[in-house]
């Protein structure tokens, strides 16, 4: 913003810059302080800082403690941020998955059927599993739906609410019909082989566990030939290798198959077909082998392989349901929320350090799941064998959840999740549900419609061409001061518009980066953030804002008296004329441009949003006649800046850091990059620093690509 527009206006928050070249005070509500003396630089400073404050004081800008208003504001608001949370933070365990429950006939408990569908071609199938809850789980749990990434191809894992049962124990018997049973001999006594079939038995002599698929037509007489080509009996290999002589000779061998390793299939990997082991299955005795349970078949082991993952989403989704009931716990209660005034706190409320804190009062950090799931330490749904502990914690309203440890988590990754639940709950509940989210953890956001009160009289039509103005718009004010005052600059203040646009404007500016954030955000849903933020970047900016106002003609309407304003006005205008294409957005103009010129966009967009009762809907009608075309994936350009970082990367040329300066308001900023012996450097001078580095960029990556060096050409 120029210095220019300061004077007279009474929202402008003065950021001041030492010259220490020229001992001048510089961007001030009045004019630059220019000192001089036989003293050194910092008691000059001191010097001309206590003579603006005397001037300040003087026209009414700061306090009889000669601070602003607006600072005091900051301050208390940084008063309630002081405690900092750990980096050490609880990972939550949600209560529906804790405890073990006896199996008592009388007790009813909810089914639920865990449906899988297998996706590729196995000599080993899967099959559905069941799931059995003490308490009833939440209907968007039920719906659950995901795929798996198995080493072969996808499972698709549906769950299904199957209605309440009640459980017995049953005595597993023989399953044979009388006098058709045969009973082999296994390390803990005579079974049957139907329970030996189809079980998972150990063998204490090599301490491996094992699937038994079968019998096979082999005996302890059988011939075994070894890996070097040597050929002897199953008996004397046992003898010889393990010390063991086997009593029951003539039993026929069975047929173990190691069980599946268990993975994190949640994770995506390549499909690609797993290749069998050539010792996957092994002849037993079964005298060696002791029945751990029975019957339970290989598909089964392989169907189970899958279940840690499984309950891991489940885990995950039942600790995001318990965060949603704390939340909604406080919601039921607390339906009036204070109204808070629009200040400066704006930026202390949205920082990263103000987010974490948010995060960590509300106890957030718990619920997040920030380490990728490893099956090894896999909580099993009811155990208490003793092999992890769990500890009990009350969260707000006495709800109860559980802690499995502790792990590190830096405050960036807190402050982002916090930006993604109030994403989350804006995208599926509304702006009524984002407010609710947002007041919860603590910020004071305004969610009420607050009953607009007319600030001041004016005619509007001895000032402005408001027909004209309204049909450009799409919009009929029913205040037209709303209109005056979003097109009034600093420098035509008068007693019956006692208004500039900036308070507009700082309402604007948020409104059209939230409007155009949603509409890329749900146009586009196959965009990542990178590809969405490079959109909103090139449509949300000074630039194309400066552009839409030339374009509509909007600047013979901004309502001044500054020769230097028209002349920087001029400027754009011209450097407008100059470009090849038509659209607004992006980073084309190689000149800098009038900032006011964006400033009147963003306040107009505050104007309607106040006039039509924070109707957003309305303001992007409006607002999109006059930033069309918007980008598309297929428009979006790169900013001049980026594109040459990228050059220097990929052809290892080396960018040397800028060189700023700063006098009377405007900022220079020097690029320069050494490309195979050859220097490429260009200054830019603008208001605005970001300005003068995109045309800095901008103007270099023009040499490049005109000496032929730019690989792109």
């Amino acid at each position: 913003m120029e210095p220019v527009t300061m004077e007279g206006c009474s929202y402008f928050k003065p950021a001041p810059s030492w010259d220490k070249n020229t001992c001048t005070l510089q961007n001030l509500a009045v004019e630059d302080v220019v000192v001089q003396g036989n003293i050194d630089h910092k008691d000059l400073k001191q010097t001309a800082s206590l003579e603006a404050c005397k001037q300040l004081h003087e026209i009414g800008a700061l306090t009889d403690n000669l601070v602003q208003d607006i600072v005091v504001e900051e301050a208390d608001s940084q008063e309630s941020g002081n405690e900092p949370c750990t980096d050490e933070q609880p990972s939550y365990f949600p209560p529906e998955l804790v405890g073990h429950f006896p199996m008592d006939s009388d007790m009813k408990y909810h089914c639920y059927l865990i449906e899988l569908k297998q996706n590729f071609a196995y000599d080993v199938p899967v099959h559905d599993v069941v799931l059995i809850m003490r308490k009833e789980l939440e209907s968007d749990v039920v719906s659950m739906s995901f795929d798996l990434d198995a080493d072969r191809g996808s499972l698709t894992v549906n769950f299904k609410y199957v209605g309440v049962i009640n459980l017995s124990i049953d005595q597993w018997n023989c399953r044979l019909p009388k006098g058709y049973a045969h009973h082999v001999q296994t390390k803990d006594g005579p079974v049957c082989t139907c329970m030996l079939h189809n079980s998972l038995v150990s063998t204490p002599h090599n301490g491996h566990v094992y699937c038994i698929t079968g019998s096979l037509g082999l005996n302890g007489n059988s011939p075994l030939r070894l890996r070097r080509g040597k050929t002897i009996t199953y008996k004397k290999y046992y003898e010889e290798r393990h010390g063991i002589k086997l009593r029951f000779v003539h039993e026929s061998m069975v047929n173990g198959r190691h069980i599946f390793p268990v993975k994190n299939y949640l994770l995506r990997c390549r499909k690609q077909k797993e290749k069998e082991s050539s010792n996957s299955s092994v002849e037993l005795p079964p005298e060696l082998c002791s029945i751990v349970m029975s019957p339970i078949s290989i598909a089964t082991f392989y169907t189970f392989s899958f279940v840690p993952s499984i309950m891991h989403r489940l885990e995950s989704l039942l600790v995001a349901v318990n965060l949603k009931k704390m939340h909604l716990d406080h919601c039921i209660q607390n339906d009036v929320i204070p109204i808070s005034k629009l200040t400066a706190k704006k930026e202390k409320i949205i920082s990263n350090e103000a987010l974490f804190k948010f995060g960590c009062d509300r106890k957030l950090p718990g619920f997040i799941r920030n380490e990728i799931f490893d099956p090894k330490n896999w909580i099993v749904p009811g155990d208490r064998s003793g092999s992890y502990a769990l500890s009990e914690e009350l969260l707000f309203d006495a709800r109860k959840i559980y802690i499995r440890g502790t792990r590190k988590m830096t405050s960036k990754s807190i402050a982002d999740v916090v930006e993604a639940l109030i994403g989350a709950f804006l995208s599926t509940g509304g702006e009524t549900s984002a407010l609710l989210f947002m007041a919860w953890l603590g910020m004071k956001v305004d969610f009420q419609i607050i009953p607009y009160e007319i600030h001041f009289q004016v005619h509007a039509e001895k000032h402005l061409n408001v027909e004209h103005l309204e049909s450009l718009l799409d919009h009929s004010f029913r205040d037209p001061s709303l209109l005056v005052e979003a097109l009034t600059h600093g420098s035509y203040l008068r007693p019956e518009i006692p208004r500039c646009y900036q308070r507009l404007e700082f309402l604007g500016d948020s409104v059209l980066d939230y409007l155009m954030t949603t509409h890329f955000y749900h146009n586009y849903p196959g965009l990542s953030p990178g590809q969405l933020t490079d959109m909103r970047s090139a449509s949300v900016n000074n630039e194309c804002y400066a552009l839409s106002a030339v374009k509509s003609g909007l600047h013979k309407h901004i309502l001044r008296n500054s020769p230097e304003l028209d002349k920087q006005i001029v400027e754009t205008i011209n450097g407008f004329k100059k470009k090849s294409s038509k659209s607004t957005f992006g980073w084309q103009l190689d000149t800098t441009f009038s900032s006011v010129l964006a400033d009147v966009i963003e306040s107009l967009a505050g104007a309607i949003l106040v006039d039509s009762g924070y109707n957003t809907k309305k303001v992007f009608q409006s607002m999109r006649r006059l930033l069309e075309p918007l980008v598309t994936p297929e428009t979006v350009p790169s900013h001049p800046a980026k594109e040459l970082k990228e050059i220097c990367q990929k052809e290892h040329y080396i960018m040397k850091d800028p060189i700023k300066s700063r006098d009377r308001g405007f900022t220079s900023v020097t690029i320069e990059v050494e490309a195979k012996g050859l220097s490429f450097k260009h200054t830019a001078t603008a208001a605005a620093e970001t300005t003068a580095n995109k045309v800095a960029c901008q103007q270099v990556l023009k040499s490049l690509k005109d000496s032929a060096l730019d690989s792109k050409r």
